[in-house]
């Protein structure tokens, strides 16, 4: 029996006639959004390290999150444009198909016969039309894969984090051993192979029945069953390799780029990414003010690299994760007073501070008090300190950000360092 094809409603036909208006109109305005979203991202980074909880400060989840947001734009961004690029180009070949219906006049082209066989005089122009609509309708839909995906990784993101806090609220410790931050990463670097190889794991008979419990874990939390279809249309209607190989192009592009912004060719950048380094023959320049690329303070920050004066300025970053869990025992109050710390007097909180922290330069250690500042350029709470180095001769010196260790590690341990500053005696 011979199956016939459903005819197309004429209200659909006449939606997807008309589709062309509400794209351009779309695509323009997310657009518009678009090219806003990027410097924002780095202010959500500088917020997760200023204020959040350890699950964003003791490993990599506040990088992971902002650079994969940044080239998920760039996705967008490239998808949206191109989907206008070529409408835009489809709109002027309406416009000419109206104008000269006859299309291209091959005979009054008296160019070189090398050249005349790349022009089509016989195909009808209302076949490039249709072609450039197929076109255009792939590219939004690509948009629109592309924005549901980035939407679907900021609400598992949320949903994974709000979880890992109430852990850390629970059991405190567990941030500490960059264990958050690994599960994060693993579990959707799986996901994001299966998407990327278009779904191999799920073809592999052993992998896919391990990978199914995740599969459907994440694709809830990701909401990628708004989108899944979109990808399923690409799959299964072009070869497996072109898409694949599309994909491949379109996400190394975007690195590039994402890279290319930053400027992290330059080696120097490459080493100061990893802050956290315990190479002593690097110098992070955001540790020095003079120097320092960002509106962002990790830890602690002197003026200069090179000190001409007897007294040394060293601002000290407030550091949700230090004076939020670790501190408690400097303090020398009770459980209930530490509670409502927020409603502590500035002495009192200066006094657990004061206990906390330790500053040394060399060998010497400084008792100088601190005082609470916000930092005139980039608005951080901490604190200053003022140190005599009248002493110091000229030449190098390093200057030692320590804090008191856990009470059932302090007699082997006292002080645990928190970042080393070098500058120069003059």
């Amino acid at each position: 029996m011979a199956q016939h094809k459903k005819e197309m409603p004429r209200w659909l036909a006449r939606i997807q006639e008309q589709s062309w208006e509400p794209e351009i109109l779309i695509s323009g305005i997310v657009l518009l959004a678009l090219f806003q979203l990027p410097p924002k991202f780095m202010e959500l980074r500088e917020y997760l390290i200023k204020f959040s909880y350890p699950v964003f400060y003791t490993g990599t989840i506040d990088d992971t999150l902002t650079n994969v947001m940044r080239l998920a734009v760039y996705w967008l961004i490239v998808a949206f444009s191109a989907h206008l690029m070529f409408r835009s180009i489809w709109v002027a070949f309406v416009g000419l198909s109206y104008v000269y219906p006859g299309g291209i006049k091959k005979s009054k082209l008296y160019y070189a016969k090398r050249y005349m066989k790349h022009i089509r005089a016989d195909q009808d122009p209302l076949d490039k039309i249709k072609k450039l609509e197929s076109l255009c309708s792939s590219m939004f839909a690509l948009g629109f894969l592309f924005f549901m995906i980035v939407f679907g990784f900021l609400i598992a993101f949320l949903i994974i984090t709000v979880f890992f806090l109430c852990i850390v609220q629970i059991a405190p410790d567990f941030a500490y051993y960059g264990i958050i931050d690994k599960v994060f990463i693993s579990l959707f670097l799986i996901y994001i192979i299966d998407f990327i190889s278009l779904g191999l794991l799920k073809r592999i008979p052993y992998i896919s029945a391990i990978y199914y419990p995740l599969y459907r874990f994440l694709s809830f939390i990701t909401l990628s069953f708004l989108y899944r279809d979109v990808l399923y249309h690409f799959i299964s209607n072009h070869k497996k390799w072109k898409v694949f190989l599309f994909v491949l192009i379109f996400t190394s592009i975007s690195i590039f780029a994402d890279v290319a912004s930053r400027n992290k060719f330059d080696l120097l950048n490459d080493i100061e990414i990893n802050r956290l380094t315990k190479d002593k023959q690097v110098m992070f320049t955001e540790h020095y003010e003079n120097l320092a690329k960002t509106d962002i303070i990790y830890r602690i920050q002197i003026e200069r690299d090179i000190i001409k004066d007897d007294f040394l300025k060293a601002f000290i970053a407030h550091n949700s994760v230090n004076e939020t869990f670790r501190m408690k025992d400097s303090c020398f109050v009770n459980d209930t007073v530490y509670a409502l710390r927020s409603s502590l007097s500035d002495s009192i909180k200066l006094s657990c501070l004061n206990n906390f922290y330790l500053l040394q330069v060399d060998d010497s250690v400084f008792t100088s008090d601190y005082y609470f500042m916000k930092h005139p350029k980039t608005n951080q709470p901490g604190l200053m300190a003022y140190l005599d180095v009248s002493y110091l001769d000229k030449g190098m010196h390093k200057l030692h950000l320590l804090y008191r260790n856990t009470p059932e590690k302090r007699d082997s341990i006292p002080y645990l360092e928190n970042g080393i500053v070098e500058f120069i005696k003059q």
